[in-house]
């Protein structure tokens, strides 16, 4: 890999849900909620559209640059978005939707450069994600 990938997705970053938990024959069962398994595949579907023709998942060390730009509420007086969603929650949700389509496995990543802030542009909310072979500085 040379090049890296660059993804814009529009819409409001989802954050991933805690797993939810329920006993039933004797056991202990988890299962991800609807809201998340709708967001990855949302987010899933926006990022294979923008892969190249005959893309295969990458399977070599890698860095992530995520920017998740979310809408400002107009009564929101602060500069940052120092608020819920928590910024590894939302990290979480696009990792989720890229593997086993942008990478093999999440354990690639070696380097992940992220951050959550506020759209310049007014409505505008989503997430630009880089991806990119990992070297030594």
């Amino acid at each position: 890999m040379s090049e890296p990938l660059t993804f814009t997705i529009i819409g409001q970053p989802v954050p991933k849900d805690r797993p939810k938990h329920f006993f039933a024959k004797g056991k202990m069962w988890g299962y991800t909620t609807k809201k998340t398994r709708e967001a990855e595949a949302a987010l899933r579907l926006q990022i294979v559209q923008q892969l190249p023709k005959n893309f295969a998942p990458l399977n070599c060390p890698l860095k992530l640059e995520a920017r998740f730009l979310l809408t400002k509420p107009k009564s929101n007086k602060l500069i940052f978005p120092a608020i819920r969603p928590d910024l590894d929650n939302l990290l979480k949700t696009a990792m989720d939707a890229m593997n086993k389509v942008v990478f093999t496995d999440d354990k690639l990543i070696c380097h992940i450069e992220t951050s959550k802030e506020y759209a310049q542009a007014e409505g505008f909310a989503g997430i630009i994600i880089v991806v990119r072979e990992a070297t030594i500085s």
